[in-house]
């Protein structure tokens, strides 16, 4: 049972961290101001997105990063409690 309970709680502080970071790419995305060219390309964890957005379409990402990075962050938030309640 206890290690049950340590591979929950690595895996809710590693969704925690991995939904501050899309919470970070969010407002990255929210705060560009200027695009040159066709488009920007969007990349999370090192990984890319998208090639081309066009700056009409960032809010669409930013917000999309921003409730995903939220539900991870709740939910790893509530599973960390509930361990912790259990001891």
């Amino acid at each position: 049972m206890v290690a049950n309970q340590g591979k929950n709680i690595i895996l809710s502080v590693v969704s925690f961290i991995i939904g501050i970071v899309l919470f970070v790419e969010s407002y990255k995305l929210f705060s560009i101001e200027s695009v040159d060219g066709t488009g920007i390309g969007v990349y999370v964890l090192g990984l890319q997105i998208s090639d081309a957005v066009p700056k009409e379409n960032l809010s669409f990402y930013a917000i999309a990063f921003l409730l995903v990075g939220m539900f991870l962050v709740i939910t790893s938030v509530v599973f960390i409690r509930k361990i912790y309640k259990k001891r």
